[in-house]
């Protein structure tokens, strides 16, 4: 009796050591489920976003004397309305028109030595026929001629001179436009091509913002925006996207764009301060994640793709641009839209971990 009940106590452990055995086995091979934040990727959109910005003249035009000379006129000044050949400004003429008259005494003597010449070699040729002089004789009368006749084109052409320097006293406006700036005053003495005045044309007109980098490649040429003056809200304007800078600004990192103005009234004026909205959604090519999705091992960076079928997680190496956001950066290669990306508890994850969706981000 007692040896039969030793042997059911042994028994008995033995049962309970083996249940305890596949209880732990069954607890080992049951796989650790994290919960994790994720977010599909989408085109990054720019929604109705507006720009400050300023209207300017798309052409200006930067006027200078062509001589040296000292300023003792002056016609206009910063904002006035000026057209096509109305003198701006003037030099002291007294040095231009002195070597004008200089030169028509030049040519008048050069004309009166040329009207000797010319006499002189008649006489010669008539002397020859007769047989009274030489042929040296005419052919040396014959060049003297030649010289006068030299001289008197010379003395033209620095008359012609001379009066060309003397138009160059008066500074013309080329275009029809608003005096936006003056860096000379009377009494000045100004070099040959330093600027005295810009001239803006005032159609057309363009419209200027700055864009962070990430914004401008979103734009394409002729995108259209509305224009809305900053002093009167209910004052706007069309206008399509003409230029974009290729390359960012050292300083501010971003990138100037111009537009032009469709129908601009006299409320916008060079200077005036305007924000500028696109019309539509901007959709760019590269896509916009957390920063906090990125993984790094050694120089490479990771994400985490969910299989949403599995409920599991792989890494896929992607590529990033620069970004001036320390919280999120752009994916240029790697992604596709519509992956679904862990964005919370990266470190804390391995290949193929089994995981649970516990919030998504839209």
């Amino acid at each position: 009796m007692r040896r039969n009940l030793i042997l059911f106590l042994i028994l008995t452990g033995l049962l309970a050591l083996t249940a305890c055995d596949d209880t732990t086995d069954q607890s080992e091979e049951k796989p650790i489920i994290r919960p994790v934040l994720t977010l599909e990727v989408r085109p990054e959109i720019m929604r109705s976003t507006t720009f400050a910005g300023t209207i300017d003249a798309r052409y200006k035009s930067v006027r200078a004397f062509q001589l040296l000379g000292r300023i003792t006129q002056f016609n206009v000044t910063i904002g006035d309305i000026v057209t096509i050949g109305e003198m701006l400004a003037q030099l002291d003429p007294t040095t231009f028109d002195l070597a004008i008259r200089s030169s028509e005494a030049e040519l008048d003597k050069a004309q009166s030595a040329l009207r000797n010449a010319q006499n002189s070699e008649a006489r010669t040729q008539g002397l020859v026929s007769k047989g009274v002089s030489s042929q040296a004789a005419l052919d040396s009368a014959i060049v003297e001629r030649k010289i006068a006749q030299a001289a008197v084109d010379q003395a033209k052409a620095r008359l012609a001179s001379a009066h060309e320097d003397r138009s160059y006293a008066n500074l013309v406006s080329d275009i029809n436009g608003v005096v936006t700036k003056k860096t000379a005053e009377l009494g000045q003495t100004v070099n040959a091509g330093e600027t005295v005045i810009e001239i803006a044309q005032t159609d057309p007109l363009e419209a200027i913002i700055d864009v962070p980098e990430e914004t401008a490649r979103a734009l394409k040429p002729g995108m259209p925006f509305t224009v809305t003056l900053d002093a009167d809200n209910t004052v706007s304007a069309q206008a399509h996207t003409r230029e974009i800078a290729p390359e960012a600004d050292a300083k501010t990192r971003t990138r100037r764009v111009r537009m032009t103005l469709d129908d601009a009234n006299y409320a916008f004026r060079i200077g005036a301060t305007i924000f500028a909205t696109p019309h539509t959604e901007v959709k760019d090519g590269a896509l916009r994640i957390p920063a906090t999705a990125i993984l790094r091992r050694g120089e490479k960076t990771f994400v985490w793709i969910v299989n949403e079928t599995s409920q599991t997680v792989t890494s896929m190496i992607v590529s990033l641009a620069p970004s001036n956001d320390p919280d999120s950066v752009v994916v240029t290669a790697g992604l596709s839209i519509g992956d679904r990306v862990v964005i919370a508890g990266v470190h804390s994850l391995s290949e193929n971990q089994t995981i649970r969706l516990e919030e998504s981000v839209e």
